[in-house]
């Protein structure tokens, strides 16, 4: 069943569970992505003879490689394939863990993913060991699409189109109270919820410094900056303070120019 309680698409795989998981590219066998192409209707004679692994990403979270794909008899089936796994770092697999991103992802392909719009590799296969934080997700290569440039930016036709696509990934999702019902969405972890909050606690202070001048400068006054904010009003004393003092200037006027002059910077550079 997807999220919304539908059936499934009759060629959608159910994620498996931590039995069926292979924890790296190394554990990918020929047979074994045989089985998982004929499953999905991908290979209807021969079967898998070779698999090459290639790394592809940055890995930040997660180990990501390209399979190429070779069969008997040649081009049975798709050139390649992609694969995700649990990341072999100690550290970005504990984060993972702890953040959940490995079964949000996976729960996403087997249960959202169907629901959706928006262009997104198929699912060709997903398992999750959620205690221990093990997953692998086999998805149709996007070999044609090129990866976005936060740095460079994009033209005005890309924009529009990456606005069409997330429209067709929120929309059919917004609001839906059976998906916020799904107990894998909201379930916290008392790590979960350290580590989100240690976060917060981090960023925060330069949020309030970077946003709060903006604010200032805008002319509002300390109470209805802590009003916009949801904080109050002595922290923003003690903030606007602190911003005074970095930028060596003594009034809210002062801000305000210096805030003026970035804005102009950046605007010269975009």
């Amino acid at each position: 069943m997807t999220a919304n309680g539908a059936p499934l698409p009759v060629d959608h795989p159910v994620a498996a569970g931590p039995d069926e998981v292979r924890r790296a590219p190394a554990d990918v066998d020929a047979d074994w992505v045989t089985d998982v192409l004929r499953g999905r209707g991908l290979l209807q004679a021969g079967r898998v003879t070779t698999v090459r692994p290639t790394p592809v990403g940055t890995g930040q979270m997660a180990d990501t490689v390209r399979f190429a794909l070779e069969y008997e008899p040649a081009g049975a089936g798709p050139p390649t394939i992609v694969g995700k796994f649990t990341s072999q770092d100690e550290q970005s697999h504990a984060t993972g863990r702890i953040m959940r991103a490995y079964e949000v992802e996976v729960r996403f392909y087997a249960e959202i993913a169907p629901r959706v719009t928006n262009r997104h590799p198929r699912l060709l296969f997903a398992a999750i060991d959620p205690d221990e934080a093990w997953f692998t997700l086999l998805l149709e290569d996007l070999a044609d699409a090129t990866q976005g440039d936060e740095i460079a930016g994009c033209d005005v036709e890309v924009a529009a189109a990456a606005l069409d696509q997330m429209a067709g990934l929120h929309a059919p999702c917004w609001e839906a109270a059976d998906l916020a019902a799904s107990p894998w969405v909201n379930r916290a972890t008392p790590d979960n919820d350290a580590f989100t909050a240690s976060i917060v606690t981090g960023v925060f202070p330069g949020f309030l410094d970077r946003y709060l001048a903006w604010l200032v400068a805008e002319g509002l006054t300390n109470r209805q900056a802590a009003a916009r904010l949801f904080v109050s009003h002595h922290t923003v004393d003690s903030h606007l303070r602190h911003i005074f003092r970095k930028l060596d200037i003594n009034s809210r006027v002062e801000l305000a120019w210096v805030v003026s002059a970035q804005s102009a910077g950046m605007s010269a550079v975009a």
